[in-house]
């Protein structure tokens, strides 16, 4: 049986629920697929990842055309922090604790919404994101109920093809308010569900070499 011809993968992720406290220290409250990156003294990330399996097209030598990519989300963020932040990367090439942190980091604290996977402070290239979606949730005390609304929203990354026997997932969830003295802030962020509709095709030999070798180029770059 052919495995050639159009598919749609798709992987959800529950909700994740969390807590920070007035030292910044952030707590995962529920069980959860997520970790804790430690950004800063005052400031950790959740982050989930996970991938889509293409091991039976590698095996093939078959190559899979990334057609349309997205991200669909079962609620809106809630509790009572005000500012929430939360990335959703599909990717050629794993996203590892040192990428979030240096991406996320570099330079004063101003320049976290202006830093981005696949740019110039990132070791990855746009065409290694496949898919990649960024929003920023603002509570707004003035409209009831009082919770994060979403304020800013970019999506990025190229569409490419690809011979690797992995699609890498990365979601990230920040929250960024440290509450008074002695206070406690709660956040969550809603289920999800990565959605790639895809082509899987035989190339000719000499492209499909080339794609495994633009792969293990990238793989092992170091920057």
């Amino acid at each position: 049986m052919t495995i050639e011809g159009p598919r749609l993968l798709s992987k959800d992720i529950g909700a994740i629920f969390g807590s920070t406290n007035e030292l910044g220290i952030s707590t995962i409250t529920e069980p959860s697929p997520y970790s804790l990156v430690q950004l800063t003294a005052t400031l950790q990330a959740a982050v989930y990842r996970g991938y889509f399996d293409l091991t039976g097209t590698a095996m093939e030598d078959l190559t899979l055309f990334v057609q349309g990519a997205e991200v669909q989300e079962g609620t809106v963020p809630s509790g009572d922090t005000n500012l929430l932040t939360i990335h959703d990367i599909m990717s050629t090439e794993p996203i590892d604790d040192a990428e979030i942190i240096s991406v996320l980091t570099t330079g004063p604290p101003s320049t976290f919404f202006g830093n981005q996977f696949g740019y110039s402070t990132s070791t990855l290239d746009l065409d290694q994101i496949l898919y990649g979606n960024f929003r920023i949730y603002q509570e707004n005390s003035t409209i009831s109920p009082s919770i994060p609304y979403l304020v800013g929203s970019t999506k990025f990354g190229v569409g490419v093809a690809t011979a690797r026997d992995k699609l890498f997932i990365t979601r990230i969830v920040i929250n960024h308010q440290i509450p008074p003295a002695l206070g406690v802030v709660s956040w969550s962020a809603p289920p999800v569900n990565f959605v790639v509709g895809a082509m899987i095709a035989k190339e000719s030999h000499s492209s499909h070499l080339m794609r495994l070798k633009q792969s293990y180029e990238h793989a092992n770059t170091v920057v």
